[in-house]
C-alpha cells in the first residue's frame, strides 16, 4: 500500500534535490516521469522529489568519455552522432532495437536500464559491454 503522499517538491537544482533525498527527518522518493508506471511502482513515501526539472538530457565528450544524462531519451542516443561514432555504434543500435520510436522518444537511459528486467535488455547490454559506469554528477 502507498503511503499517504504530504510533501511534493520540484527541484530547480540537483543540490536541492540531494538535500531533499539524503534528508532522515521523513522518508522522501525522487519522483521521476516515465511514460507507463508499472503497477506498485509509485514510490511509497510521504514526500516526493520531481526531478523533471533537472539537467539531465544531455549527449557530450569529455575528452576520451561520452558522457549521457539519465533523462536523455532513447531516441536522442539513435540519432547522437557522438553515440553512434563510440564503438561501432553498439548503444545507438541497442537503443534502436529496444522499443519502436514512438516510444523511444518517451523512454530514457535510466529508464531503459533500471527497468531492463522488465523490458528489452539491449540498452542494459551495450552498457555492460561498454564498460560505462553509472554516477550522480554533482
Amino acid at each position: 500500500m502507498a503511503a499517504q503522499i504530504r510533501e511534493y517538491q520540484r527541484v530547480p537544482s540537483v543540490e536541492h534535490a540531494l538535500a531533499l533525498l539524503e534528508r532522515t527527518t521523513v522518508a522522501t522518493a525522487p519522483l521521476i516521469p516515465r511514460p507507463r508506471v508499472p503497477e506498485g511502482a509509485f514510490p511509497a513515501a510521504p514526500a516526493l522529489v520531481d526531478l523533471q526539472e533537472l539537467p539531465w538530457r544531455y549527449v557530450r565528450v569529455d575528452g576520451p568519455l561520452l558522457r549521457i544524462g539519465s533523462a536523455t531519451p532513447l531516441q536522442d542516443l539513435v540519432e547522437s552522432t557522438e553515440v553512434r561514432a563510440m564503438a561501432g555504434g553498439i548503444l545507438s543500435a541497442a537503443a534502436e532495437l529496444a522499443a519502436p520510436q514512438s516510444r523511444r522518444t518517451l523512454a530514457t537511459l535510466a529508464g531503459a536500464v533500471e527497468g531492463a528486467e522488465e523490458g528489452p535488455p539491449d540498452v542494459l547490454l551495450a552498457k555492460m559491454a561498454l564498460g560505462a559506469s553509472g554516477k550522480v554528477q554533482r
